[in-house]
């Protein structure tokens, strides 16, 4: 809002012809200035309170003396009530002139969202960059601070950082938060799974949460934190494997189906279920394009496994079947 627009809201107020929701925003708006106008009458509190107090007497006092639906008698009398009125647009406009100009900016987050069958590519402030999987989220300032980089993760990224020794890179993933300075890394952090894992290609990187480190990793390593117990652990694992994502592969290395049905779950927007608990555990390796139509995958994944499976397209959604399965 404007100084202009200000101007003719509380004018509005004062006659009695603002709407309800428009009386209400003033009010609100005079009712929230008492940290900025410390700055008015170099501080002076007797000053700057008594001010205040003569300008929200003088509404109320025009407010009630208005007749509800006269608003044309109310500007007849206005006469040597126009001088209150200016003093109190004055007022607010000063004030909100001194909101608006001198009340420090946060700067919006910018927030780039993948949605089913998504992989997209990311250029940050600092030009690294960053590899969004499907059903993924990264938020991040439109620029980086002086001391350090920071982004919000929802889901899966895949990140390649420039190089900065006095600018960390920190990566936050609700509680657990992965510190860098420079280096390529993937984490896989899905709201609704309890496993976090972050694997690390290039570089070292340090894993924290509420400020204790769960683990500093070397190329080849991946750290999976689990949110409901808080266990860690720390294995060995191929890195190039598991980031094949971003290259347009769906690529399961000894993955349980129940794994497997998650991926293909966020990858075609489809919602997978079981018939019977057992087929959850049977393991497999595979490795497809990820623009193969579903109907081939589970095709492919049934000779394989020999799970039976119903898709519904009206709905999206697979059931496997069946009690076993061949491992």
């Amino acid at each position: 809002m404007n100084e202009q627009q200000l101007t003719e809201l509380i004018e509005r107020y004062l006659e009695g012809t603002a709407t309800q929701e428009e009386r209400e925003k003033v009010e609100q708006w005079y009712a929230g200035f008492d940290d900025y106008t410390a700055n008015f009458y170099n501080g002076d509190a007797a000053k700057i309170a008594a001010s205040a107090q003569k300008s929200l007497a003088l509404i109320r006092q025009q407010l009630s003396a208005a007749p509800a639906r006269q608003p044309v008698q109310m500007k007849r009398r206005m006469g040597w009530t126009r001088i209150a009125a200016a003093a109190v647009v004055l007022l607010f406009a000063g004030v909100a002139t001194y909101f608006f100009l001198y009340t420090p900016r946060v700067s919006a987050r910018i927030i780039v969202k993948n949605a089913a069958g998504q992989v997209r590519q990311v250029l940050l402030p600092d030009s690294s960059v960053v590899w969004l999987n499907s059903h993924s989220e990264i938020q991040y300032l439109p620029d980086f601070s002086d001391t350090a980089r920071e982004v919000f993760l929802s889901g899966e990224g895949f990140f390649e950082i420039r190089p900065e020794s006095k600018r960390p890179f920190l990566v936050h993933c609700q509680e657990i938060t992965t510190r860098v300075l420079g280096t390529s890394f993937n984490v896989n952090a899905y709201r609704e799974l309890d496993t976090m894992a972050i694997t690390l290609l290039t570089g070292k990187v340090a894993i924290s949460s509420s400020g204790k480190v769960l683990g500093v990793l070397a190329p080849d390593q991946q750290l999976s934190y689990y949110r409901t117990s808080g266990k860690v652990v720390t294995a060995q694992v191929s890195a190039d494997a598991l980031g094949a994502w971003k290259e347009g592969k769906l690529q399961f290395d000894d993955c349980s189906m129940e794994q497997i049905a998650t991926t293909l779950e966020r990858w075609y927007g489809y919602k997978f279920s079981f018939e019977y608990d057992q087929l959850k555990k049977c393991r497999y390796s595979a490795s497809f394009e990820n623009t193969i139509p579903l109907k081939d995958l589970l095709d492919i994944l049934r000779q394989v496994s020999n799970v039976q499976y119903d898709l519904d397209a009206v709905n999206k959604s697979v059931v496997f079947k069946g009690k076993h399965c061949n491992n």
